[in-house]
């Protein structure tokens, strides 16, 4: 596997941040974040099977985690490291710290589904077949980017890679975010994790948050007020005012509503 990568900030600093974006979308969800993030070193890959990696299969979240893990420690080369993931990058991310436990200093899971939908790997592959001619409906594809708050500036660049992804693809990603469950390593994880939510976000997410609280004492749950799923794109400043103060002393900042477990 090779993935497509970008880099942004300092790479001098101390500090790498690596940002994995959710499924359907690239690492460009990451533009608004990573403009904020100048004193660190950003790393910003498109997945397997989007944006400019779209040619590399997608496997697995399993499979991804892997080959992530190994790739971030020569990247990082005993620097401070942070991941961030969105959705799908965050279910990868969980995944990564189950596989290994102490390769990260710091954590931000957003909006990680943890509960495994009944009869998921049954019924979303005939489901699929019905409705991916809908993936390349312009009209469709514009409903879905609001739901994502994905800006009118950069619909065009959502549309062309939905038009892109493959059906197979698409199977792979949703059976795999929809059977998702947390790997039993993940309790043995020695970063610190800040695990998110929106307010607006379904109930199953804000159970997902509880779960993952439960499962690791070092984990702090917060929700962003008034948004829903993706609030990296809805509101870059607001994340970025979060994850910096809690990165800089482990506080929560009081523009958003802590989860209590």
């Amino acid at each position: 596997m090779a993935l497509y990568y970008k880099e942004s900030g300092d790479r001098e600093s101390q500090r790498v941040i690596v940002f994995l974006h959710g499924g359907g979308v690239g690492g460009w969800m990451w533009d608004g974040v990573t403009d904020y993030f100048q004193d660190s070193y950003c790393l910003i890959p498109d997945l397997p099977g989007h944006g400019r990696s779209a040619g590399e299969p997608f496997v697995s979240i399993s499979d991804t985690a892997a080959y992530l893990n190994r790739w971030i420690m020569d990247l990082a080369k005993g620097r401070e490291l942070v991941v961030a993931g969105f959705s799908l990058g965050a279910q990868i991310l969980v995944e990564m710290l189950g596989q290994e436990p102490e390769l990260m200093d710091y954590a931000i899971i957003n909006s990680a589904l943890t509960s495994p939908l009944p009869g998921a790997r049954v019924f979303t592959r005939p489901l699929i077949g019905l409705t991916f001619p809908l993936v390349r409906n312009r009209s469709f594809s514009r409903l879905q980017a609001r739901t994502l708050y994905i800006s009118d500036a950069d619909f065009e660049k959502y549309y062309e890679e939905c038009c892109r992804m493959e059906k197979e693809t698409l199977l792979s990603i949703l059976e795999e975010n929809m059977s998702f469950q947390v790997p039993s390593g993940f309790k043995k994880a020695t970063a610190n994790l800040l695990v998110t939510v929106g307010e607006k976000e379904k109930s199953v997410m804000r159970r997902s948050v509880q779960q993952l609280m439960n499962l690791q004492e070092r984990a702090a749950g917060i929700m962003f007020p008034g948004v829903g799923h993706g609030v990296p794109l809805a509101d870059p400043a607001l994340f970025h005012r979060v994850v910096q103060r809690w990165l800089a002393d482990g506080t929560i900042a009081n523009e958003v509503i802590r989860v209590q477990t």
